[in-house]
């Protein structure tokens, strides 16, 4: 059985930031590693949308210089990443995270193409495909990585509730972005289905994601 810790009325998500700071924002919203207080009880916990929602259109590059839009997210199960490859903490502790996932799905010979881990930067200016590519082959060779034209990055965050931000005052071209830690899961349909607060066990997610896509594998077409 999956443990709930909330429901996300999706259908007026658009318009309901106070939701998506407390929801989102709580659980690692920082340039910063994860927050000491946050226990391991909420690394358990997923927020499953009311209803699953399919997105709009969006147009971003993978890091192998193709388009990537919603109908390249059909037939896949994406765990989807908003973060930048100067950060310096919480973005390698997340894909981290992530690989962590993709081995435990390996040790229980689990692993198949239909699961994907996807990267998104939020800092474009600085993020180009072949930085992006080279920053998740690192973690592993399966994962994906997206960039593009900020107004094309913001479309796809609003949609999942990921929030992000520059803050004010910093150097030009050495700065930190502030960002959710949280990760998101789109079904093969294209649709956004819920949030995996930080922190993140590996393990625990693997298991809640398992539970998920069994519950998905009921609906009817």
């Amino acid at each position: 059985m999956i443990r709930i810790s909330g429901v996300i009325d999706l259908g007026r998500w658009p318009v309901k930031w106070g939701l998506v700071l407390v929801i989102v924002g709580f659980f690692g919203f920082s340039h910063k590693a994860y927050p000491e207080d946050v226990t391991s009880k909420e690394a358990r916990e997923v927020f499953l949308a009311v209803g699953p929602k399919p997105l709009t259109p969006f147009q971003l590059i993978d890091h192998r210089g193709g388009s990537f839009g919603p109908e390249q997210f059909g037939g896949y199960w994406s765990l989807l990443f908003f973060g930048y490859t100067f950060c310096p903490d919480i973005c390698p502790t997340v894909m981290g995270d992530l690989e962590g996932v993709f081995v435990e799905f390996e040790e229980r010979r689990a692993l198949d193409e239909s699961l994907r881990a996807i990267f998104i930067s939020v800092d474009p200016k600085r993020d180009d495909p072949e930085r992006v590519g080279a920053y998740v082959d690192y973690f592993h060779p399966a994962f994906v990585g997206l960039t593009g034209d900020p107004k094309e990055i913001q479309a796809l965050a609003t949609q999942v509730g990921a929030v992000y931000f520059i803050r004010p005052g910093q150097e030009e071209e050495d700065y930190l972005v502030s960002h959710t830690a949280s990760v998101f899961l789109i079904d093969p349909k294209g649709r956004f289905v819920g949030i995996f607060p930080a922190p993140h066990e590996p393990r625990k997610l693997a298991e809640r994601f398992i539970q998920i896509r069994k519950q998905h594998e009921g609906e009817t077409p």
